[in-house]
């Protein structure tokens, strides 16, 4: 009968599956290594201030809805969808701001599992 070794990393490297005698930190990999991270942190400032823009855009829905709107100057569907849009592109640009914060908690908070 055939002995069924249980796959784990230590069992990989201890049968000579995964070979740790060559060294993997020549300056090629170190640079690639080097120049994800860099690649990965500017997607999580990115992300940051996504969320930053989701948690603006939602505070500023509820303020407009505590703002009473007459028929009289209501324009209706078209309206509501421009100003959903609009507000949108404010959140962004707050966002990008940098006046609220949330971004670099957020930013902070990640970058440290990285």
């Amino acid at each position: 009968m055939p002995t069924v070794i249980p796959i784990g990393i230590n069992n990989l490297i201890n049968n000579k599956l995964i070979d740790k005698t060559t060294p993997s930190n020549d300056f090629a990999t170190v640079l690639k290594g080097a120049e994800d991270k860099e690649k990965a942190k500017a997607r999580l400032k990115e992300i940051s201030y996504e969320v930053e823009a989701l948690f603006i855009n939602q505070l500023l829905k509820e303020m407009r809805a505590s703002i009473h709107k007459s028929s009289l100057f209501h324009g209706g569907a078209a309206e509501n969808i421009f100003e959903d849009m609009l507000f949108d592109e404010y959140a962004k640009l707050m966002a990008k701001s940098d006046q609220f914060g949330l971004s670099h908690q957020i930013y902070n908070q990640l970058s440290m599992y990285m």
